[in-house]
């Protein structure tokens, strides 16, 4: 591969046809040109600035991510790493390991988030090992050595994204989760929760982006999906998490913690696209509100609701403790939306041993008696042919 200075000018003449061309270079063009040239996307970037801003002095040019540690690859993890945060709120250093850095060691990870912290672009806070990993859940009973660490993404690190560029529409950053580097204000009595639906949707990522038939996935927790005429919240999921395949492997060029997330464009005809809209029950709520919840998912898919808004109805997936609650939650939606959409486990058997909550075990929840189901149910028969195009 070729060093970014020993081919300057041959990449900024491409940087600057590609302008021409386009007229702006958002992160995907930019690191289609930073892996031809052998340079990062934010080298990329410095290019497209000098060339568009010719004579402005480089004390006044907009902020760029600088970074301590060299390679050309080092700008897109912390890039990949932001981008994250923002949309599971809430990650642990076992999911940062696990989607972001499988192939460097952990106290690389705690070098490169400690940097990160410092520059403001992330906040930490110490939680609790029931916190992370819940008895309801199969969690440890033996604490760890040392209290666990969740992060996530701040004002400043949003800002850096979208002075870079990085993501598809305002709309995007705005659905983005931050909170202040100095008082995160996590919130304790909803952390067990909230962990465990970033868990979640952090696992169905992990098994999907393991697929040569991936194409790119949208995921955000906390989704307003629906809101009245006068602008007030009427539907907010704990997670939209979709998955677009194709139905021919495509060669992988990024690296597999490079996460595919969707660019905006809408999917081609022959793609398949899987959506579901994750709700996570610890068994504290009134059932009421799981009746009203199933009315509401009703509601807006007959309305065409989500069809008009993401492109198609949703799978709502409920994921609630081992015990009595599926069979209560199931009664309640059964009422609300006789012969209706969804899926229901619990945090043990929605968890497949290899490939995650991707695969694990879930159950129609209308149909009685309940079917055995999985999440791509409508596109793969059975776990070997999807193991047919696994990375």
């Amino acid at each position: 591969m070729a060093l970014a200075h020993d081919n300057k000018e041959a990449r900024r003449a491409a940087v600057a046809a590609a302008l021409a061309q386009r007229g702006q270079l958002g992160y995907a063009p930019r690191r289609e040109l930073a892996q031809q040239f052998g340079c990062s996307p934010v080298t990329i970037y410095d290019d497209m600035i000098r060339i568009q801003t010719p004579n402005m002095p480089s004390a006044t040019a907009p902020a760029v991510l600088r970074l301590t540690a060299p390679g050309a690859v080092a700008a897109d993890r912390d890039i990949a790493t932001l981008r994250l945060l923002g949309r599971l709120d809430f990650a642990t250093t076992a999911m940062l390991k696990a989607l972001i850095a499988p192939d460097i060691s952990t106290p690389a990870l705690r070098e490169r988030l400690n940097r990160l912290l410092k520059e403001g672009r992330v906040w930490r806070q110490t939680v609790t090992m029931d916190q992370v990993q819940p008895k309801e859940a199969g969690g440890r009973g033996q604490p760890p050595p040392k209290a666990p660490y969740v992060y996530g993404l701040t004002p400043e690190g949003r800002e850096l994204l979208e002075t870079l560029d990085v993501e598809s529409s305002q709309a995007v950053y705005a659905a983005l989760q931050t909170r202040d580097r100095r008082a995160p204000n996590v919130p304790q009595a909803q952390l067990k929760h909230d962990l465990l639906v970033s868990n979640w949707c952090a696992s169905v990522i992990d098994g999907a982006r393991r697929s040569r038939l991936l194409d790119s996935t949208i995921c955000q927790v906390e989704y307003v999906s629906a809101r009245t005429p006068e602008g007030k919240e009427q539907q907010r999921m704990d997670a939209f998490l979709a998955l677009i395949f194709n139905r021919e492997p495509k060669q992988q060029t990024a690296p597999l913690w490079m996460l595919p997330w969707n660019n905006g464009e809408p999917p081609a005809p022959r793609q398949l696209i899987a959506r579901y809209a994750g709700e996570i029950d610890r068994g504290t709520e009134p059932l009421k509100i799981l009746l009203a919840k199933g009315l509401m998912y009703r509601t807006l898919t007959e309305s065409g609701h989500y069809r008009k808004t993401l492109g198609g109805d949703v799978l709502p997936v409920i994921l609630v403790p081992p015990g009595k609650r599926a069979a209560q939650i199931a009664r309640e939606w059964q009422t609300s939306w006789p012969g209706g959409k969804g899926v229901i486990s619990n945090f043990i058997k929605a968890d497949h041993p290899k490939h995650g909550a991707l695969w694990g075990e879930y159950y129609t929840i209308t149909d009685n008696p309940p079917k055995v189901s999985h999440l791509l149910s409508d596109m793969f028969p059975d776990l070997a042919t999807w193991e047919k195009w696994a990375i």
